[in-house]
């Protein structure tokens, strides 16, 4: 048993997210929201840091991770912007969106924003990434195990 481990407790994944909204003279209203499930194997999570080609279509590839429990797209366009941005370089980023397409349904990514996908069994065969921009989109994605 490898040191910070309990003998019988599998790995655990849990995530929190918090979403503040503001009106104009009000106070923020907020909503977090938390997800914890107990993973059933020893696999690591797959990550990887990628570029979408311009007006591309990609099928999504989670490495070893076949049939992923939960899927992390992040897109990383206008992240490590150190200035103030022009208002050129902002039009831009409004263009840098991911679209994920899950069969039928459709779910974007603006820059600097990420979508995370718990997913029913067999579904990642249907995960596509769409990229209608005319500029390359860095992103990062994470498979995490069942």
């Amino acid at each position: 048993m490898s040191e910070g481990t309990v003998e019988g407790v599998g790995a655990r994944l849990t995530v929190v997210q918090s979403i503040y909204y503001q009106s104009p003279g009000m106070d923020p209203d907020q909503r977090e929201s938390r997800y914890d499930v107990e993973i059933q194997n020893d696999e690591q999570p797959y990550f990887r840091y990628l570029t979408l080609k311009p007006m591309s279509v990609n099928d999504v590839d989670t490495g070893w991770i076949k049939d992923p429990l939960l899927v992390l797209i992040d897109n990383l366009e206008g992240r490590f912007i150190q200035t103030n941005p022009s208002k050129e370089e902002v039009k831009a980023l409004t263009e840098k969106v991911i679209e994920i397409l899950v069969g039928d349904a459709s779910f974007l990514v603006p820059a600097k924003d990420c979508q995370r996908l718990v997913m029913s069994p067999g579904t990642i065969k249907k995960l596509t990434l769409v990229n209608s921009s005319s500029e390359e989109i860095k992103y990062s994605l994470t498979a995490y195990p069942r």
